[in-house]
């Protein structure tokens, strides 16, 4: 569906639902969310939720803290 609108009228098209990449939540984003431009042109982009990215931020912060141990 979004294939054949061009860029005048994707720019007018408003909030858009995607899902995350990763829980599978559905969320509606605007014109001013970070992603927005990437997945109104590319619809089969990939988008992560700010809670997975939360998430995924964390566990590989305390996956830096402890020291690796070689074999």
């Amino acid at each position: 569906m979004v294939e054949h609108l061009d860029i005048e009228e994707l720019e007018d098209m408003g909030d858009i639902e995607v899902t995350c990449a990763i829980c599978g939540k559905k969320v509606k984003i605007g014109k001013t969310h970070k992603d927005y431009k990437r997945l109104v042109k590319d619809r089969k982009g990939v988008f992560i939720c700010d809670q997975c990215q939360t998430r995924l931020q964390f566990e590989a912060q305390e996956l830096q803290k402890k020291p690796f141990k070689p074999m």
